[in-house]
């Protein structure tokens, strides 16, 4: 590190190549720590949601190294979506001990319900919002034009979506701590 930034900064064009690797291992770790650590706080919510995490995550991979198609990425980041809000749902009725029956996904005030019951204050309303962009993302993958097209290629967009993702997952665990 500090070897290394003496090095490049003395000839910072002959070394470009150790920095790349360097950004690109670091990236590589953080993607691993993510990943370890984001099924075992997924399995607090639900014993089975880190299973499902990984089975995405590793269709996502697949997809990105061109072994699996696009669409069936796009329909495993779907399905677990789908599988987080059920766990979630779940939570709240343990935490609250309400009946939470019929919660569905795609209705808004469902989604403030869930929020109210697993969070207060102000993380209540960060954890709403993410909800709802994890609404979106569930409908732009659910697309005909994408998740369920199996002739999409479009790895672009699904490595875009795949950053939403991940992130929105590692926002809503860090939410309910």
């Amino acid at each position: 590190s500090s070897m290394y930034k003496y090095i490049y900064d003395t000839n910072p064009v002959k070394y470009d190549w150790i920095k790349q690797i360097l950004e690109n291992f670091d990236k590589l770790n953080e993607d691993r720590i993510q990943k370890r650590d984001i099924p075992q706080k997924l399995d607090r919510i639900n014993s089975k949601l880190g299973e499902q995490f990984i089975i995405a995550s590793n269709s996502y991979d697949k997809a990105n190294n061109r072994v699996n198609n696009v669409c069936d990425a796009a329909m495993e980041m779907r399905n677990f979506l789908s599988q987080l809000w059920g766990g979630l749902v779940e939570y709240g009725r343990i935490k609250t001990g309400k009946q939470l029956k019929h919660k569905e996904f795609k209705i808004e005030a469902d989604r403030q319900i869930i929020s109210n019951c697993l969070v207060e204050d102000i993380e209540n309303k960060k954890l709403f919002d993410k909800l709802n962009s994890a609404y979106k993302l569930f409908n732009e993958l659910s697309g005909s034009d994408f998740g369920k097209n199996n002739l999409s290629t479009d790895i672009d967009r699904l490595k875009g979506d795949h950053t939403v993702w991940l992130s929105l997952i590692i926002d809503i665990v860090d939410l309910l701590g």
